[in-house]
């Protein structure tokens, strides 16, 4: 089977073997042996950051930039994002401007573990204006269910 690699609606992991499972990094194939066909997880615990005195090199580590957000699960099944807290509860209604992300990843299955921010134009991080847009989605949604309860009663 060939794989067109620039084509948007393909699922770069899809080509698999007994034993190798081929997706694209920076549009680029490879090939991942020992790779083996199991069903989507349901759950998983996040990785945590790991405070240390200084940067090593070590192959079996993989770093990331701790960025100043708020650390999710999300979990991509036929093209719908679910987004799952370090505790382990949904919090998908809370990033309903991040309900197209499988689309922008070009993605319908995936796990990703990581951090949701917002940046400023310069690129930083703005932890605060992250917990004021939680803070007014979460006014909205509280007016919301007080209208409903009242226009049921």
């Amino acid at each position: 089977m060939t794989r067109n690699w620039d084509d948007p609606n393909d699922d770069y992991g899809a080509l698999r073997g007994p034993d190798t499972l081929r997706v694209s990094v920076n549009r680029k194939p490879i090939i991942v042996c020992g790779a083996e066909r199991a069903p989507m997880l349901r759950a998983i615990q996040p990785m945590l950051a790991t405070l240390v005195n200084k940067p090593f090199v070590d192959a079996e580590w993989i770093f990331g930039t701790k960025w100043d957000g708020v650390r999710a699960l999300c979990f991509i099944e036929n093209g719908q994002a679910r987004f799952i807290s370090r505790s382990q509860r949904d919090m998908t209604f809370r990033y309903p401007e991040l309900k197209n992300l499988p689309q922008r990843l070009r993605t319908r299955q995936a796990i990703l573990d990581d951090e949701i921010v917002v940046s400023d134009k310069q690129g930083a991080s703005r932890f605060q204006t992250l917990e004021d847009a939680l803070e007014r989605l979460a006014k909205m949604q509280t007016r919301s269910k007080r209208k409903r309860r009242s226009t049921r009663a």
